[in-house]
């Protein structure tokens, strides 16, 4: 495998680069979409400084990272092994490059998304137990 996600030398493969993460800000609709501002100012800060920029982690990102390997072996049992990855690079498009889950077989990947809770829909305690009791 290459660098491992999350490593210091897989931080420095995707460097000033358009990631599967980032794609979504390129591909906006708007004309003058400051989102996209935004992502080609800190790619070429990422570019001229050699560092990368500071990557937030959303608490749904968080718990996607925490769920990746049980949703990676619970594919394998009704799939096929997963091959774990870092990045890899677009083969066409230059600067450009994803960081899957793992790959599959000759030509495929997984990505595993974590579903968001809605916790507004979530009954109270008490509620619980009265639906239990009916």
């Amino acid at each position: 495998m290459n660098a491992p996600q999350g490593t210091e030398e897989w931080l420095k493969k995707r460097l000033g680069k358009i990631t599967g993460s980032t794609i979504h800000k390129i591909m906006s609709l708007k004309e003058n979409s400051s989102t996209r501002s935004k992502l080609l100012q800190d790619l070429t800060l990422e570019r001229i400084s050699g560092s990368p920029t500071k990557n937030i982690v959303t608490g749904p990102m968080a718990r996607g990272l925490e769920l990746e390997s049980e949703a990676r072996n619970a594919y394998e049992l009704e799939n096929q092994k997963v091959i774990l990855t870092g990045f890899i690079d677009h083969p066409t498009i230059k600067e450009a490059g994803v960081s899957p889950d793992g790959l599959v077989g000759e030509d495929g990947l997984i990505e595993a998304i974590g579903k968001k809770v809605n916790t507004n829909n979530i009954p109270s305690r008490e509620k619980m137990i009265d639906l239990k009791g009916k």
